[in-house]
C-alpha cells in the first residue's frame, strides 16, 4: 500500500474537517511516509524525531488498513473486537480550570530548583517509555496487548550518539487480550530489542540542533516554531513542541520555566489537578483540547510538581474514532520521561 493508499484510508476514516489547512503539512507527510515503510519499529539510518502529530495520523491509517483483519483468525482463536488501550489515568477529562495561576506556580518551582541542571550543549541523555495504537512489532500493529517500548537515548554536540528500544511489560484490558496475545504468538515480549544503533559524528539528526534553547519566553517561542508550525496549528502544536523537546534533552530550569509560561499565555490550556502518572509519580496535569489531526482529541502534558520537569503526555480520543477499533473515549498513546538528576 502506497503513502496516498494510506491516506485515502485515513480520510475514509475520518474526513480530518477539523485540520486547519486540509491536507498534511510537508513535516507530517515526511513522518508518515517513513514509519509506513519501516517493517517494525521506525529505525532510520539517521535518527530524527517523528512528531506526534504524525503518530496520531499513523494510528488512523494503519488501524483503518486492519479493519476486517481483527475479529476473524485462520486458525479460529478469538480476537477482541477493539484494540488493546491502556487504562484512562484519574479525571483526565474532566472541565479542569483556567491554567494560569497553576503553571505560573510551576514556573516559579522550576526556577528555583537546582536537582535537575539539564542537559546544556550535551552530552544529551533522554530515557523514555511510549506507546501508541500503531506499535508494531515484528512487522505486525499488535492489538491484543498495549506493548511499551523503553528507549534510551544520547548523542552529542557532534552529533554522534547511540539509541537502544526494549520492549516493556504488555497490558492487557482482560483475561480474553491477554489469551488472543499468547494465540497470536506472544509478539512483543517483555525485554525484546527491537532497536540497538550508534552514530558516528554527524549521524545524529536532533529536531532541536542548536541547544540549549534560549531561556526567555520570546526568543524561545520563535526557536520552538522553526519545526513546528505553531501559528498555524494552535497550542496542541505547543504542545508537541515542549514534548519534542524532552524527547531530545533534559531542559534547564530556566528553559522549563519559559517553556511553562508560554503555556500559561494560552487561554485554551485547563489545568486537572494533581494525578499519579502511569511511572507511579505524582503530576500536575494540563491538557488541551483539539482535532489537530482530524479526530477530537484531549492532549495531556503532566509536570513534577517539585521540579516542573515534564514527566508525561497523552492522547485522548473523546467523541468520535472514527473507523478506529477503539472504544470512545480511549487513550491512543502515552509517553513517559524519566529525568537524570
Amino acid at each position: 500500500m502506497t503513502l496516498k493508499d494510506n491516506l485515502a484510508v485515513l480520510r475514509h476514516a475520518d474526513p480530518a474537517a477539523g485540520l486547519p489547512d486540509g491536507p498534511l503539512d510537508q513535516r507530517a507527510d515526511d513522518d508518515l511516509a517513513r514509519i509506513l515503510d519501516e517493517p517494525t519499529v521506525a529505525v532510520p539510518p539517521s535518527h530524527r524525531s517523528v512528531g506526534r502529530r504524525a503518530v496520531l495520523v499513523t494510528v488512523a491509517a494503519v488501524t483503518a488498513g486492519a479493519i476486517g483483519l481483527m475479529v476473524s483468525d485462520p486458525f479460529g482463536a478469538k480476537t477482541p473486537a477493539m484494540a488493546a488501550t491502556p487504562p484512562m489515568l484519574g479525571n483526565v477529562l474532566g472541565a479542569g480550570q483556567p491554567a494560569g495561576p497553576a503553571l505560573s506556580r510551576l514556573a516559579d518551582a522550576a526556577q528555583k530548583d537546582r536537582s535537575l541542571a539539564g542537559d546544556g550543549s550535551g552530552p544529551h541523555v533522554v530515557r523514555t517509555e511510549s506507546w501508541s495504537l500503531s506499535t508494531r512489532v515484528d512487522g505486525k500493529t499488535v492489538h491484543s496487548a498495549v506493548v511499551p517500548e523503553i528507549t534510551e537515548l544520547s548523542w552529542n554536540a557532534d552529533r554522534s550518539g547511540h539509541i537502544s528500544t526494549q520492549l516493556g511489560k504488555p497490558y492487557y484490558p482482560s483475561a480474553e487480550y491477554e489469551s488472543a496475545w499468547k494465540a497470536d504468538g506472544s509478539r512483543g515480549k517483555q525485554g525484546k530489542t527491537v532497536r540497538d544503533e550508534t552514530w558516528q559524528p554527524g549521524g545524529y539528526t536532533p529536531m532541536f540542533p542548536n541547544l540549549p534553547l534560549p531561556s526567555q519566553a520570546a526568543p524561545l517561542l520563535a526557536a520552538l516554531k522553526a519545526g513546528h508550525p505553531i501559528d498555524k496549528l494552535g497550542t496542541g502544536e505547543l504542545m508537541i513542541a515542549i514534548e519534542d523537546l524532552y524527547r531530545e534533552t533534559q531542559p534547564s530550569p530556566e528553559v522549563r520555566a519559559a517553556l511553562l509560561q508560554l503555556l500559561a499565555a494560552r487561554p485554551d490550556v485547563i489545568a486537572l489537578g494533581q494525578l499519579t502518572d502511569r511511572a507511579g509519580r505524582p503530576a500536575e496535569c494540563f491538557a488541551v483540547d483539539s482535532t489537530l489531526t482530524g479526530l477530537p482529541q484531549r492532549q495531556l502534558l503532566m509536570f513534577s510538581p517539585t521540579t516542573a520537569t515534564l514527566l508525561a503526555g497523552e492522547d485522548v480520543l473523546t467523541e468520535d474514532a472514527g473507523q478506529l477499533e477503539v472504544r470512545v473515549p480511549s487513550v491512543v498513546s502515552y509517553r513517559l520521561y524519566f529525568p537524570r538528576s
